[in-house]
């Protein structure tokens, strides 16, 4: 894979996430997903703005953010 083309489609997942529209965030969860399952290292950039989705009221995005996390989990991020 092309890392120049993975930071872009970084960037702009990173867009979507801040998006006001519930669709727009639930694209960039979505997205995210795709990435972080091959390469999970592009998880820790957007950690922040995936937290920030759990506010969300919408049920299918909470499922999807949940998902999300739980995949980005590992030994590095978790506190006990």
């Amino acid at each position: 894979p092309n890392n120049t083309l993975l930071d872009c489609a970084g960037a702009s997942i990173s867009r979507f996430l801040s998006s006001r529209s519930q669709n727009l965030r639930y694209l960039g969860v979505t997205g995210l997903a795709s990435i972080v399952e091959r390469h999970p290292k592009y998880a820790a950039d957007h950690q922040l703005a995936v937290i920030e989705c759990l506010e969300d009221q919408d049920e299918s995005l909470l499922r999807k953010t949940l998902d999300l996390l739980y995949r980005m989990t590992n030994p590095v991020n978790v506190e006990f």
